[in-house]
């Protein structure tokens, strides 16, 4: 039985961090660029993962759809964490520009896309369908609370206001795809075979273009010595103390199945690319903000790897 759940666990993570390492290899070899790396971004972002969260979702219950409890846990661990680490980060942190991308880097998850490919590959469509409700609800909330610490802590005239936020929230492909869905999922129909048909191509080819994109993001180069202390701690929060400490709270409240596991994998997802991006044009500690987002996603496939075997072990799921 152990043996059986370590191999379960090596088949539902290890593919999709191997297409992230044939984006990192096709990037060194010169095979793909920034330039093919932002198309096949502009790509996901607009249409495939946009496809693939309308897909799911128009052909789920509205119930399925719809956990409030899930919901409810999801944005008070969030807030709850967010506001923890910054406080703990306000007293040891002595550089305090380094703040902001500490902070952000330690709670912000990338689950749009590794969380989501995971997701699916271990509990398919439904596991796609309540997380949905994560992506239409908190990764917003996410990208509020990344702007409000980095405005206070960084250093010089920022570039994104609260503002600004709420409008590309609004004009969020994934949340468009999402707010579409809804009108199928609740009403229960279905679209026209030829139509449904394309969507589903669309949607099948977000989770490689968004490995390889991510593959191709990653620069080791740009890991710097200085911050590795700091980089070290923050992603330590960000993919094991986080899952440890709230997983086990969700589940004594009812939480499980795939919800639980969704919410276990925003928990432990490794933090987003945006973070970096964001902490450049926000004047933050961009050094940071990339070794940050570099260690989690490396070290995050033995993190859920180990997180996985714990679930199947434990029959949490399902």
């Amino acid at each position: 039985m152990i043996f059986q759940n370590f191999i379960f666990s090596i088949n539902a993570v290890f593919p999709v961090f191997i297409i992230i390492i044939l984006g990192y290899v096709l990037k060194t070899k010169g095979i793909t660029d920034e330039h093919s790396i932002k198309k096949m971004n502009t790509i996901l972002f607009n249409i495939a993962l946009p496809m693939l969260l309308f897909r799911d979702i128009s052909r789920s219950n509205f119930n399925d759809f719809f956990n409030l409890k899930l919901l409810i846990f999801a944005l008070v661990a969030t807030l709850l964490s967010f506001i923890l680490i910054w406080l703990g980060a306000e007293l040891l942190i002595k550089e305090k520009s380094s703040i902001g991308a500490f902070v952000q880097g330690s709670f912000r998850s990338n689950y749009a896309l590794i969380g989501l490919a995971l997701a699916s590959n271990i509990g398919g469509s439904d596991a796609v369908t309540k997380g949905a409700l994560i992506t239409a609800f908190v990764i917003p909330l996410y990208n509020i609370l990344a702007v409000i610490v980095l405005t206070i802590r960084s250093e010089g005239n920022n570039k994104i206001g609260i503002k600004s936020t709420f409008t590309n929230i609004v004009k969020n492909p994934l949340i468009i795809g999402i707010v579409l869905g809804l009108p199928f999922c609740i009403l229960g129909i279905r679209l026209p075979a030829v139509i449904e048909t394309s969507v589903d191509y669309m949607a099948r080819i977000a989770t490689p273009i968004a490995m390889l994109a991510i593959g191709g993001t990653i620069s080791l180069d740009q890991i710097k010595n200085k911050k590795m202390k700091l980089a070290m701690a923050a992603a330590t929060i960000k993919i094991i103390l986080l899952p440890i400490v709230f997983t086990p709270i969700a589940v004594l409240l009812g939480i499980n199945g795939n919800a639980l596991l969704v919410l276990y994998i925003m928990l432990g997802s490794p933090t987003a690319v945006s973070s970096y991006v964001m902490a450049c044009n926000m004047n933050g500690d961009e050094e940071l903000a990339a070794d940050i987002f570099i260690i989690t996603t490396l070290l995050s496939v033995f993190t859920f790897t180990i997180g996985i075997y714990i679930f199947k072990t434990f029959g949490l799921l399902v």
